[in-house]
């Protein structure tokens, strides 16, 4: 099977290269080298050359602006990178014979909801929220009996050199300075990498379409999260709390820390995972465990 991967150089892209380079025939598209033998340099993905589509059978959409970007960042060039592109290729890789289109979505598009199911409305507040949901509901359109197309929304990746919150926090626990965290009451769901490579898989061998909401089985509050990083690491981390009134002004200043050190956002993946069957599926703590070892 033929695999084209749009946006070689993100964190997914590579994994999933390194997971399954033997099992598919994966092709890549990046703007500049990857170091994977098979990417093609393509300055504008929206001038990717038709032949190369026509060799593909599954076409995984890795390419956007994400919304945690240190550079300020435009509408406009949300809606053209994260909406526009997508819609772009997926039309011309219908047009090309391309059997799945695999559209890497966000939970940004549910706003801030601290609990997410299949039958929660999308509500999103951010411009890559917006761009995110806006290449959901057209992409969906191009959906038939010969073209599928499936929307992976997740929570937050976390895995061996993923960059993100947990990455941070494993950095500030090594330093042994006490935290602020003691006995959180928030419950958050997080994605491991691998785990999140075997749902592409099974997306793919099972040619499963529509939208998918995907993350660990299991949610953690961040205090667990502080444990179980300090356990793994074999460090004593001191925690305290801080007194409400210090949190309310904080919540008005920095909302959102807060909200990522205090917000709750509880993923139910089961629908979604029944779709894909029989998949062994790595719990946090060995997520975290694994981490560490790298």
């Amino acid at each position: 099977m033929n695999i084209l991967i749009i946006g070689g150089n993100s964190y997914i892209a590579k994994n999933f290269i390194k997971k399954y380079q033997n099992k598919y025939n994966i092709t890549t598209i990046s703007r500049s080298a990857t170091g994977f033998e098979q990417n093609i340099i393509c300055k504008d993905y929206f001038d990717i050359a038709e032949d190369i589509l026509a060799s593909t059978d599954v076409i995984i959409n890795c390419a956007a602006i994400v919304h945690n970007q240190k550079k300020k960042v435009s509408p406009d060039e949300y809606m053209k990178v994260n909406y526009e592109l997508p819609v772009h290729i997926a039309k011309q890789a219908k047009k090309a014979g391309v059997n799945i289109f695999i559209q890497l979505s966000t939970m940004s598009v549910y706003g801030n909801d601290e609990y997410i199911d299949r039958s929660t409305k999308e509500n999103p507040l951010t411009p890559y929220g917006k761009s995110k949901l806006a290449a959901d509901m057209e992409l969906q359109k191009l959906s038939d009996t010969s073209f599928k197309v499936a929307i992976l929304r997740f929570p937050m990746v976390y895995g061996p050199g993923a960059p993100g919150n947990i990455a941070s926090l494993i950095k500030l626990i090594k330093t042994g300075l006490p935290l602020p965290l003691y006995d959180t009451k928030n419950q958050r769901t997080f994605t491991y990498i691998e785990n999140l490579l075997s749902y592409l898989n099974a997306v793919i061998e099972k040619q499963v379409e529509g939208i998918l909401l995907l993350g660990d089985l299991q949610s953690i509050s961040t205090s667990e999260l502080v444990q179980s990083i300090s356990s793994s690491m074999n460090k004593k981390t001191i925690l305290f709390k801080l007194p409400k009134w210090l949190c309310n002004i904080l919540t008005i200043f920095v909302p959102g820390i807060m909200t990522k050190l205090y917000g709750s956002c509880v993923i139910d993946s089961s629908d979604s995972l029944a779709k894909l069957g029989d998949i062994e599926i790595i719990s946090w703590k060995d997520g975290i465990s694994n981490i560490l070892k790298n």
